[in-house]
């Protein structure tokens, strides 16, 4: 197979967001708070190469029923495909994208991530939903949620609400952490005029995938990240060549 070119795509992380550990722990000692490895900064260019679309593919099969729409009703083949990857490891040919990177320390990808919402969401008509597969709508604790009104729910599943310039730095960081981390989805998309109202239907979830920008799935076992964006939009971050 011939090799797929590499354009590198430089993007700036911050310090946004923590994360959910793989037992679901809510606290500021969680998982993402308590590893210290590489930032995700760089980006490459993999449209075209089959393994972009298997990873893609087999992160939403994990998914819920947001997850299960898109992976049916989208045409990634219209897309452009990105990886990230720590500084410290190159792309190459034989890199699996299911398998783990293998870094001297776990990575750190949520404030990369959370970097690429904050620029998206900065358009008043742009929003992310991010899964939350360990929540139900019934749990006791979601009632007082400062943030309640984050969440919005489809039968029992639940999703978190990213939108708008004027969302607090607080704010973002405690509900970019409700984001489910294995498996990690984040569904960018243009929502228009309207707003949903905090129960989803089908209706509503087909509204998504229709006005669908782009995702970010994760990749390498959780070590980085996926980007897939539409076609007829240029992703938020830096280009750079290689």
């Amino acid at each position: 197979m011939r090799a797929v070119p590499y354009e590198v795509w430089a993007a700036t992380p911050t310090n946004s967001g923590i994360g959910k550990s793989r037992n679901g722990c809510r606290s500021n000692c969680c998982y993402w708070n308590k590893i210290q490895g590489d930032l995700c900064s760089n980006f490459y260019d993999v449209t075209g190469d089959p393994r972009s679309l298997r990873c893609i593919l087999h992160e939403l099969e994990d998914g819920m029923t947001l997850s299960a729409k898109v992976k049916e009703k989208v045409n990634f083949v219209s897309g452009r495909f990105v990886v990230a990857l720590p500084e410290s490891i190159q792309l190459s040919p034989s890199l699996n994208f299911a398998e783990t990177l293998y870094l001297r320390a776990e990575s750190n990808y949520r404030p990369s991530v959370g970097s690429i919402i904050k620029t998206f969401i900065a358009d008043p008509g742009h929003t992310v939903f991010l899964p939350d597969i360990i929540t139900s709508i019934k749990d006791e604790w979601l009632k007082s949620y400062q943030w309640r009104n984050r969440a919005f729910s489809y039968k029992d599943e639940v999703y978190w609400q990213l939108v708008g310039p004027g969302t607090s730095g607080q704010q973002f960081e405690d509900v970019l952490e409700q984001g489910t981390l294995f498996p990690f989805s984040a569904f960018f998309y243009d929502r228009g005029p309207q707003d949903f109202k905090s129960v989803l239907n089908d209706t509503d979830l087909d509204e998504i995938v229709r006005s669908l920008v782009g995702i970010i799935v994760g990749a390498f076992d959780e070590d980085s990240f996926l980007i897939w964006w539409n076609g007829g939009a240029p992703p938020p971050v830096k280009v750079e060549s290689q």
